[in-house]
């Protein structure tokens, strides 16, 4: 399990860090809370679900323009644009997910 942990920085945002991640910034751009705060399994699950639905959305609006109304979209390209569409029912997070390939 990954703890992530709330910071508030100087100007009062706060922001959710994982110590494993090199993206975490450095003590001198933050001041951590005196309280750090873990979340809890059902949120980073949630958090992993929305990254691989944001993902997903992305490559379904990069092949919009195939359901163009002057347009006839192949079956393979009606299948890729489905199966992007049931990726959430198959997977819950990007590092798991193997998304099909475009034709």
């Amino acid at each position: 399990m990954t703890d992530f942990i709330k910071q508030v920085r100087n100007d009062g945002t706060e922001i959710w860090v994982n110590p494993r991640y090199d993206e975490i910034i450095s003590a001198s751009e933050a001041e951590p809370s005196s309280d750090p705060l873990v979340i809890s399994d059902e949120e980073i699950a949630a958090s992993h679900l929305r990254t691989l639905r944001r993902q997903r959305d992305q490559k379904i609006a990069e092949t919009d323009w195939w359901a163009n109304s002057d347009l006839t979209m192949t079956q393979a390209q009606i299948d890729y644009r489905q199966a992007l569409r049931d990726i959430t029912e198959t997977y819950s997070s990007l590092e798991d997910a193997v998304f099909p390939e475009k034709p």
